[in-house]
């Protein structure tokens, strides 16, 4: 009978023992999550690049339009009362907001019915910017070769920027 209620008595200990060591192998907690949806990028051109009207040079030039609001055409024979200007394009988002800007390295202008290409090396007047008030603009501005054997005429093409938050 002793050595039953001993039994009994060690056996239910060691039973409390085996429970409180498996209790102590998992553990709880609780986790948190949290998100701020801000408003989206986006970019839209302004204004394009316009070089301007110029004459056909007797020796290679190279046109130049600075990436800037005031940029005008230099580097090439600009015809009198003909404008240029850089591209401008308004970036909208959330105030405060930093960016990033990637333009096209370069881009090509086809003549207008023909095949003849001019090949134009672009500039930014930023590699960044910030959204003061959830606004900002910048400029791409660009250069080309412009040699004696160009053909004449009207040449358009077209180029891609970027903007992305930071």
């Amino acid at each position: 009978m002793k050595l039953t209620i001993r039994s009994a008595i060690l056996g239910g200990a060691l039973s409390l023992l085996a429970s409180a060591a498996f209790a102590q192998n998992t553990a709880t907690a609780t986790g948190t999550g949290a998100v701020n949806i801000i408003t989206p990028i986006a970019v839209a051109q302004t204004t394009g690049i316009d070089f301007g009207t110029l004459a056909k040079p007797s020796t290679a030039q190279t046109p130049t339009l600075a990436a800037s609001s005031s940029a005008t055409t230099t580097g090439a024979p600009v015809i009198a009362g003909s404008s240029s200007h850089a591209a401008t394009f308004h970036v909208t988002g959330e105030a405060g907001y930093a960016f990033s800007i990637t333009v096209d390295p370069t881009f090509t202008l086809t003549r207008s019915g023909g095949a003849e290409t001019l090949t134009v090396t672009t500039s930014k007047s930023a590699a960044s910017g910030t959204l003061t008030g959830g606004v900002a603009d910048y400029y791409v501005g660009g250069s080309f070769p412009l040699g004696t054997s160009t053909v004449v005429g009207a040449y358009s093409g077209n180029f891609n920027t970027t903007v992305t938050y930071n």
